[in-house]
């Protein structure tokens, strides 16, 4: 494996732990019976998780098409963030959020 490779692979690994617990944040979230509760554990686990690696924003938004593995937790990752945004709206405990609100707190 050349030098080129083996970095590409460890930031590949890299990438993938840090979507799964973009993944894992938004699972706990609708894991908690209260909406509010639940959208505020996630925002509360993202702002962690950019406080401790500023790349976490770029991975969200940057093209990893070539990464299955990744694409697919980040497709997993944002569909339950759907949900959870729009599970708080119903409830009505934040009806200005929306989805392409939440990119906005990576980048805060």
């Amino acid at each position: 494996m050349s030098f080129r490779a083996s970095a590409t692979s460890r930031a590949a690994a890299v990438f993938a732990e840090r979507m799964a617990e973009h993944l894992a944040a938004v699972k706990t979230g609708l894991a908690d019976p209260d909406p509010w509760s639940g959208f505020a554990s996630y925002v509360r686990t993202v702002a962690a998780m950019q406080s401790r690696d500023l790349g976490i924003a770029d991975l969200v938004i940057m093209d990893v098409s070539s990464a299955p593995d990744i694409e697919r937790l980040r497709s997993q990752a944002f569909d339950g963030l759907v949900h959870l945004v729009e599970r708080a709206r119903s409830a009505g405990v934040r009806p200005a959020a929306s989805v392409r609100t939440c990119p906005a707190l990576l980048f805060a």
